[in-house]
């Protein structure tokens, strides 16, 4: 029977591994972040809670790498890389689209002629 502890000998000690204190679900803000940096920069959102649980685990990983399982604690690394990743990529959209309103105005998005007016003013005749 397989668990997600693993178990070994310290000593003549039995010492259980436990998982990394939220790894999976560091990893799954991560990724989350990435997918929610379409939506107008909201990923921001997600890769910050990421980043600051991934910031506690590690603090807790470092006092005691032991006790801790590798797998559980490679999650733990990739769910902040991902969030780093949403982050930045989060950052970007929110640039650009702040971008797109002071460019276009925010009465543009409603009216998809007007957009097509204001294009056709930046084209040269």
């Amino acid at each position: 029977m397989t668990t997600d502890h693993e178990v070994f000998l310290e000593n003549e000690q039995t010492v259980s591994q436990i998982p990394v204190p939220h790894a999976t679900l560091i990893l799954i803000l991560g990724i989350a972040s990435i997918i929610g940096c379409c939506f107008y920069g909201s990923g921001s959102i997600a890769a910050i809670v990421a980043l600051v649980l991934s910031s506690r685990a590690n603090k807790q990983y470092a006092a005691n790498p032991e006790r801790y399982l590798k797998k559980s604690y490679s999650n733990m690394h990739a769910g902040k890389v991902c969030a780093i990743v949403g982050l930045i990529l989060s950052a970007l959209a929110a640039i650009y689209f702040i971008w797109l309103v002071s460019f276009f105005g925010w009465d543009a998005f409603n009216n998809s002629e007007l957009i097509q007016e204001r294009l056709q003013e930046m084209m040269p005749q």
